[in-house]
């Protein structure tokens, strides 16, 4: 407001008509010391509590993880970006959650998002043998003439599977074992491999084990590290989703700092989901 004059043309013709405003809050506030950052936000959930359309109290908030995260990016410029791609059609609930993962600007949602695609697919998935299995019964000639003795089968497969996989757990697991290489993976582990290689430690308690002793160990590892990776992510989503770990009662606070440090296991997520989005039936 107070500059203005020094804006360009289409800032003075937006804030045209605008009007700033102020107000002072009174009273002991000695308490607070030098920071009043709990009162205010205490403040603005009673203005909004009254009036949905209320001004805030902008609070910016304070980084002080000053770590850096590379972002994976299979076509880092137009020269290696693919001329033509080989597109899939791809679940029409997946394509929409995936979009909106994308469109989202904050960490902790994105990470939700992309495990609501696992949760969807896991939700729907059955061991391709037995998939396997089912179909070649469906397509069988005499199905009409034979169906109690054809759906006794097939009853019989999909309880095979569901005692099989008894929980979201199970299913996971095996969905990614199925759709998913550690190799699909690599690039997000090697570009912030530093990352990997230590503890992480969440404003709230939650302690991610490291996955490497150092960088040189990602590119020897293999698959079985997928199992680790999984039970870090659905940690994580658990923690964001319920506010605590079971077990540990420890919590992901949301603070910018444990927004940054999400970033390179949103990496990861963000790519598993897209890989089995692709191939997802």
């Amino acid at each position: 407001y107070y500059t203005i004059g020094d804006q360009p043309d289409f800032i003075k013709e937006f804030l045209k008509d605008a009007v700033p405003y102020s107000f002072y809050i009174k009273g002991n506030l000695k308490k607070y010391k030098d920071d009043f950052t709990y009162f205010l936000k205490l403040f603005n959930f009673y203005l909004e509590y009254f009036d949905r359309e209320c001004p805030q109290v902008i609070l910016y908030k304070k980084e002080n993880y000053k770590e850096e995260f590379t972002i994976p990016c299979y076509s880092t410029d137009s020269t290696n970006f693919p001329e033509t791609i080989n597109a899939n059609k791809i679940d029409f609930t997946i394509l929409e959650t995936l979009s909106i993962a994308h469109r989202t600007e904050d960490s902790r949602l994105q990470f939700i998002f992309y495990f609501q695609v696992l949760e969807y697919c896991t939700y729907y998935f059955l061991d391709t043998n037995i998939k396997k299995e089912l179909n070649n019964i469906l397509k069988r000639p005499d199905i009409n003439s034979k169906s109690r003795e054809y759906s006794r089968n097939i009853l019989e497969n999909l309880q095979e599977h569901y005692n099989k996989y008894r929980n979201d757990s199970d299913k996971m697991e095996k969905i990614i074992s199925e759709y998913i290489t550690y190799d699909d993976i690599i690039l997000e582990l090697l570009e912030n491999s530093d990352y990997f290689c230590s503890d992480i430690e969440f404003d709230g308690g939650l302690v991610i084990k490291k996955l490497f002793n150092k960088p040189e160990d990602i590119e020897a590892s293999n698959d079985n590290l997928l199992s680790i990776i999984r039970r870090n992510i659905e940690k994580i989503r658990n923690v964001l989703v319920h506010l605590r770990e079971q077990r540990e009662n420890k919590v992901i606070l949301p603070t910018p700092d444990n927004d940054k440090k999400l970033l390179p296991y949103l990496f990861i997520i963000k790519r598993v989901a897209e890989k089995i989005a692709i191939q997802y039936e």
